[in-house]
């Protein structure tokens, strides 16, 4: 059997994916949810690293310009600006 990492070995993955089958559907979202959330929090500090100079509101649109395009980005971005003009008043 061929695995899907090479760096696993064939059995310890046998091993992986039964636990995954044995698994309730509550168990494997909370997996999948953790795992999404993890990898979230993993390209945020990623841009934060690359961008140290920038304001939280800048990350905010570069995360948002790279997971979801920059179309999207710019119309949360003009959606926003009337709201933070009344914060900073």
């Amino acid at each position: 059997m061929r695995t899907q990492s090479p760096d696993t070995l064939p059995e310890a993955e046998m091993v992986q994916i039964e636990l995954i089958r044995r698994s309730s559907i509550a168990r494997r979202f909370e997996m999948v949810r953790s795992l999404s959330a993890f990898t979230r929090q993993l390209a945020w500090e990623g841009i934060k690293r690359a961008n140290p100079s920038s304001t939280e509101e800048e990350i905010k649109y570069i995360f948002l310009k790279v997971h979801y395009g920059e179309k999207l980005a710019e119309a949360v971005q003009l959606y926003l600006a009337p709201r933070q003009e009344k914060q900073s008043c």
